[in-house]
């Protein structure tokens, strides 16, 4: 016997009762019950592990006793076992149900002929489902005709070996094996990742296995759902996330999280099987500390925790993020202005229905936006209009308003504040009005001037002579030197016009100055009368200067020719020029690319016709 046992090469991870079904098949026994009787072995011993029927077995075959124990799988009681040092549940370990790479048993037995495909020990595993050495995944061999032990290993190797041969075609395709690889080197005792080490082998299968899921499909799919081949994928893929600790594992979660459209905006709703394992885990397993405490402070980084709350029986130390109800109950907000702060701030979290913020990206927001001042209010601190209030901002003078999609600007009360005491720093105090100063409102009217540009002056020091009384409640109230305003204007040569000066100017009637407001065919500015409070339309020199370049009214033609309008009529007419279409009662225009080069020649010079208009 023991010469035949000499036959047998020695080969790494070879389980003890693989190497018995073999001894049996040259001990001619048909099962290998019978053969283990034979040599007073107990099978029973065999099948759960007994260290002394193991060593007791390799003497008859001649083997040195370490190399069996190394890859024995031991019975510590009914349903725990014991592989390489590491703790496994019963559900773990394939025993009954035989898979083998075919690759494997195919090279066996063509270097060591018909006995030596033999099963290794890490094809137990359930998690181990494809071969390290040749990336193709595992195959289950079926039961043959004979009636075999389940630990006669090579006994059903041999009776299927046809349909083994005909599955040993190595694949175009070629599966990660990385984990595999992982599973191999903990069974031998050889640490290769350093997070993964510190949990049982087990357990850190099982988190690759469903954390590879949630990665994959989110909560859509379970173990159950999926064959082996992505199985392997997913697990594949949890693995190498796992391996990298924490922070690589938040990261895959964000990016799944992202890539999901349709998810919620709980844990347990974008990862539904993963939150279903880990609440059994919780329960069950007191060996899974270092991954309920990854998957809470994940959570708790990237979903509504406030500081206290508790997940996966954690406890959040701080708040991280904002739902719309957090932020509104926090914050004293309304719940429908809540979820539009949140949603401008969302950005990258757009898929989701219901918006959640970091809290470091949103509380200056938040905080900004409670303190801050609606239009109006804005407008009754400054005494100004809304108009006005926009070109202050539009010039830099005031900061940019707070914009949220669905509310209203919030101007902030700080910088309002700043900008009135800026103003009156540049203004004296003075108990009694100086003579020859007028409020600002009041030149805003005289000389049709827009609040901003003597806001400009002011803080620009061009125009120096300003002064307010104790009293003022607005940067309005502060008074100007008249004199330096209409040194000023003149300087700037900005002189605006009324509808009635335009009329003057273009030499047109009342209706033909409406349409071209209405038709927006010559620049213009709407102004709000302080006193009145009526909209006044006021047109500047280069909107007229715009206009003649398109168009030529007759009028002004005429004046320009010293012709009378009927005689430059007829003259346009003999040149076949006829006047664009508008609408009845409005005088005659003209486009000027439709003239002659003679006529496109003449000047339009209605400064030098109709003069400037002299200041008030």
């Amino acid at each position: 016997m023991s010469k035949l046992a000499l036959a047998l090469p020695h080969f790494e991870f070879e389980t003890p009762y693989s190497y018995t079904s073999r001894l049996a098949a040259l001990n001619g026994s048909k099962f290998v019950e019978d053969f283990l009787s034979n040599t007073g072995v107990s099978w029973q011993a065999i099948w759960a592990g007994d260290e002394d029927a193991v060593r007791k077995m390799a003497n008859i075959a001649s083997q040195i006793p370490d190399g069996l124990l190394k890859s024995n799988i031991k019975r510590l009681s009914a349903k725990a076992m014991n592989l390489g040092g590491e703790a496994f549940h019963g559900r773990s370990l394939q025993r009954t149900n035989l898979r083998a790479c075919p690759l494997c048993l195919k090279e066996d037995r063509q270097e060591h002929g018909i006995l030596g495909p033999h099963f290794r020990a890490h094809w137990a595993l359930s998690h181990y489902r494809v071969c390290a050495v040749h990336k193709a995944p595992l195959l289950s061999i079926p039961a043959g005709a004979h009636q075999r032990h389940s630990m006669d290993s090579w006994g059903r190797f041999t009776d299927q070996w046809p349909y083994i041969d005909d599955n040993a075609e190595a694949s175009d395709k070629e599966f990660g094996a990385e984990f595999s690889r992982y599973l191999i080197d903990r069974t031998a005792r050889k640490c290769s990742c350093s997070w993964l080490d510190q949990i049982r082998l087990e357990l850190a299968a099982q988190f690759c296995e469903i954390l590879g899921l949630a990665l994959r499909y989110g909560g859509q799919r379970s173990a159950a759902s999926c064959d082996l081949e992505e199985l392997a994928i997913a697990t594949e893929e949890g693995f190498r996330a796992a391996k990298g600790g924490p922070s690589s594992i938040w990261d895959a979660l964000r990016v799944a999280r992202q890539n999901s459209a349709k998810k919620g905006s709980t844990f347990s709703s974008d990862f539904r099987n993963l939150y279903t394992w880990l609440k059994k885990l919780e329960l069950e397993d007191p060996d899974c500390a270092l991954i309920l405490d990854a998957m809470a402070e994940f959570s708790f980084q990237e979903y509504s925790f406030g500081k206290g709350e508790r997940f996966l029986g954690r406890i959040c130390n701080k708040r991280h993020n904002y739902c719309p109800t957090s932020l509104a109950r926090e914050y004293g907000l309304d719940i429908v202005v809540a979820r539009k702060i949140l949603r401008e701030l969302q950005g990258e979290f757009t898929p989701y229905r219901t918006p959640i913020v970091r809290a470091d990206r949103l509380i200056p927001t938040v905080e900004r936006f409670c303190r801050s001042l609606l239009p109006y209010e804005a407008e009754a601190t400054l005494g100004v209009d809304r108009a006005v209030l926009a070109r202050l901002v539009d010039n830099n003078m005031l900061a940019e308003p707070l914009r949220i999609h669905g509310c209203n600007e919030r101007f902030d009360p700080h910088d309002i504040a700043e900008f009135e005491r800026n103003m009156f720093a540049r203004s004296k105090l003075v108990s009694v009005p100086s003579p020859g100063f007028a409020p600002m409102r009041e030149l805003r009217t005289a000389f049709s001037l827009r609040l901003d540009d003597m806001c400009k002056w002011i803080l620009s020091r061009t125009v120096k002579k300003a002064e307010h009384c104790k009293d003022a409640a607005s940067f309005q109230d502060i008074a100007l030197n008249a004199e330096e305003v209409r040194s000023k204007l003149a300087q700037l040569q900005r002189p605006s016009y009324s509808k009635t000066e335009l009329k003057s100017i273009l030499c047109v009637n009342d209706t033909t100055v409406a349409y071209l407001v209405r038709e927006k065919l010559i620049f213009g500015e709407e102004l709000k009368n302080s006193f009145n409070n009526k909209v006044e339309h006021r047109f500047w020199p280069k909107g007229i200067d715009d206009f003649l370049e398109k168009y030529v009214p007759l009028g002004l033609f005429a004046k320009t020719l010293f012709l009378q309008p009927f005689a430059a009529k007829q003259c346009l007419a003999k040149n076949g020029i006829m006047p664009v279409e508008v609408p009845p009662k409005c005088s005659r225009i003209f486009l000027r690319k439709d003239l002659n080069d003679e006529l496109q020649r003449v000047p339009l010079d209605w400064r030098g016709l109709v003069g400037e208009l002299l200041l008030p």
